[in-house]
């Protein structure tokens, strides 16, 4: 059985292939033209309430933990994101650390997320002329001894459909946010008056009360709340993938109401929703769509 997955240094594992051939992409000369175009098509029109916010690629944070030879050096999608959007960006290469992605997982952890959050507070702040303080959290560190093991989602270049046959340590640091802010993989309940609206904006949270929050339920449904206590007094629409997916709850309290979508970027729901404020936070090898 082939492999999809690349050992590096210090027991740090790398996928392959994705879809956008990122290994590939961040290797090699490209004849990707600068052009904005598509993204003018897509964007122009919200462009002055819009936030792009790009999770990097792991080869691109630990580029010094790749095998010998193998040189991350090229970033030819993140120029022509930052190109367009300019100010409007937060690219996460400018304050993520290796230690803020998991040995043996694609993805950022909590470390990281509450690095990024801490980035679009401060965006926001200027933006909108507030002064929301960054909710104060504990980071708690276990060395376990396989990711899987906590039935999250996580480990993923460790499963057996991404290795194949290739022997590889599954020993990683998972990292804790205290007070617990999770909501993927947790028992839905309505008592923090979070609503689970499908795409047509029908409330559907009852069909999911005292359930496990799943994939396919965090896929089919957006996630919705009306606060009483705000820092700003307006609608914000946050499309996200899975990198922010384990601190959504963060966001919760910033806006007057919220929608988040674990999707990207799509205008029929947009004019669904008729936000105030969009962020779209999307992992740099998912920057091509």
């Amino acid at each position: 059985m082939n492999t999809n997955v690349l050992k590096g240094k210090k027991k740090y594992l790398f996928l392959k292939e994705t879809n956008g051939h990122s290994l590939i992409t961040h290797t090699k000369e490209s004849n990707i033209t600068l052009k904005t175009d598509n993204l003018e098509k897509r964007y122009n029109k919200y462009f002055d309430k819009l936030l792009f916010v790009i999770f990097p690629d792991k080869e691109v944070v630990c580029k010094d933990f790749l095998p010998d030879g193998i040189i991350c050096k090229f970033r030819h999608w993140v120029d022509i994101y930052k190109g367009f959007f300019n100010k409007n960006i937060i690219d996460g290469d400018t304050i993520l650390d290796e230690n803020d992605y998991y040995k043996t997982d694609t993805h950022m952890n909590n470390r990281g997320g509450l690095k990024i959050y801490k980035k679009i507070i401060e965006y926001l702040n200027k933006k909108f002329n507030v002064n929301i303080s960054c909710k104060k959290y504990n980071i708690i560190e276990s060395n376990i001894d396989s990711l899987t093991k906590l039935s999250i989602g996580l480990g993923d270049l460790t499963w057996d459909s991404n290795k194949g046959d290739l022997v590889v340590d599954t020993n990683d640091t998972y990292y804790t946010i205290k007070p617990c802010i999770k909501f993927y993989t947790e028992r839905y309940n309505n008592n923090d008056n979070y609503q689970l609206l499908d795409y047509e904006l029908n409330n559907n949270s009852e069909n999911y009360v005292n359930k496990i929050v799943t994939w396919d339920c965090i896929s089919k449904n957006l996630l919705y709340k009306k606060n009483k206590s705000y820092f700003i007094d307006k609608k914000a629409l946050i499309f996200y993938d899975s990198f922010l997916l384990s601190t959504v709850k963060l966001y919760e309290n910033i806006f007057k109401e919220i929608y988040l979508v674990k999707n990207i970027f799509k205008e029929n729901i947009i004019k669904k929703i008729k936000p105030d404020f969009i962020i779209e936070a999307r992992v740099e090898r998912f920057l091509f769509a």
